[in-house]
């Protein structure tokens, strides 16, 4: 993490360096990384896994994401992608409560 500013918009330059935890098994890497970074409301940068953050009680500047799996950043990069997006266009919406009826069930079977 390159840090610009400090929470207050002070020019305050600092680098830090977050070690992440090993996801728990239900849980995926990228799902875990998102856990640290949505507070941060990340933003894509011209590079790719580099983005800019800003968070009130730490400051703003951008960080990298380093030491992820190809395949691992690339799902933090499109998980990222979706924050913005929600940002700007919201949750996806819920179903009317006033439906009394489910999903339909599929049973599952191996019988062709």
């Amino acid at each position: 993490m390159h840090q610009s500013h400090d929470a207050a918009g002070v020019p305050a330059p600092a680098e830090f360096l977050e070690h992440l935890p090993p996801a728990p098994l239900p849980i995926t890497v990228g799902s875990s990384a998102m856990r640290f970074l949505a507070p941060l409301t990340p933003s894509r940068t011209d590079r790719k896994f580099a983005y800019f953050y800003s968070d009130p009680a730490r400051g703003s500047g951008w960080l990298e994401l380093e030491g992820f799996r190809p395949s691992d950043a690339e799902r933090i990069h499109e998980l990222v992608r979706m924050e913005e997006i929600v940002r700007v266009v919201g949750a996806e919406p819920r179903k009317n409560a006033d439906v009394a009826y489910g999903n339909a069930l599929i049973f599952g079977s191996n019988n062709p």
